[in-house]
C-alpha cells in the first residue's frame, strides 16, 4: 500500500528471518536451540560446527488476544532450558506485561511449536488472593528437577509444576526481606540452580 505504513507492512512481510539480539541457548549436542528478544525460538543443526544451520523457527505467543482477536507477541529478555524435546522460556518483557513462561515441542526440529503458557494472570484465576502480590519472571533460564519448574523474579523464586507441560501451574512461592530502600520494582536479575532438594538463588540486591 502507498505511503510510509504501507511500506513497513510490506518490509515486515517480506523480512528474511534472522536472529535479532539472541538471549538464550541450550543444546542437546546435535540441534541448539536459541531464544532472541524478538519473540522467538530458533532450532539450530550444530552437527557442523563450522557452518550451524538454521533447521526451523516458533514465534512465542503470551496466549493474550489483542483488539482483533490475534494473540500478541511476547517480547523481552528470555532464558531458556531443555529437556525431553521441550524447550522452556522464560519471557521478561515488564513495560508490555507479557511476562511467561513459554513451552516449545522440538520433537520435530523443522516445526518448532508453542504447546503451553504460563503467566500471573493465568495463576490469578486460580489464586485471586495473590492479585496484590508480584508474580513475575526475571528472563533468566529456569531450572529443572523432576516435574517441577523454578525461575527467579518477583518473588525470588517459584515453583512451577510441569508434570503437564502444556498447562504449567504453580505450587509455592518464596521472598525475602530486602534492605531499606531497596525492594524491587520490577523482577531483578538473578540465575537458580536445583539439586538434591535445594536451590540456590543468585541475586544482586542482597
Amino acid at each position: 500500500g502507498p505511503g510510509a505504513r504501507g511500506d513497513k507492512a510490506l518490509q515486515l512481510r517480506h523480512r528474511e528471518p534472522t536472529i535479532g539480539a539472541p538471549t538464550g541457548i541450550a543444546s542437546d549436542g546435535i540441534h541448539a536451540y536459541v531464544s532472541d528478544d524478538d519473540s522467538e525460538v530458533w532450532v539450530l543443526d550444530q552437527r557442523d560446527p563450522a557452518a550451524p544451520a538454521m533447521v526451523g523457527r516458533a514465534e512465542l505467543e503470551n496466549g493474550k488476544a489483542g483488539a482483533q482477536g490475534k494473540k500478541r507477541a511476547a517480547l523481552g529478555a528470555a532464558g531458556l532450558t531443555f529437556r525431553n524435546d521441550i524447550v522452556y522460556v522464560a519471557c521478561n518483557d515488564s513495560w508490555a506485561g507479557s511476562n511467561g513462561l513459554h513451552v516449545v515441542d522440538v520433537s520435530d526440529p523443522r516445526v518448532p511449536r508453542q504447546v503451553g503458557f504460563w503467566d500471573r494472570d493465568l495463576e490469578l484465576a486460580r489464586h485471586p488472593e495473590l492479585v496484590n502480590q508480584p508474580l513475575a519472571l526475571n528472563g533468566y533460564p529456569p531450572a529443572l528437577s523432576g516435574d517441577r519448574l523454578w525461575f527467579t523474579g518477583a518473588p525470588l523464586l517459584t515453583e512451577l509444576d510441569i508434570s503437564d507441560p502444556t498447562a504449567p501451574r504453580m505450587v509455592r512461592r518464596i521472598d525475602h526481606p530486602y534492605p531499606p530502600n531497596e525492594s524491587p520494582v520490577l523482577p531483578k536479575r538473578g540465575s537458580v540452580a536445583v539439586a538434591e532438594g535445594r536451590a540456590w538463588v543468585a541475586e544482586p540486591v542482597t
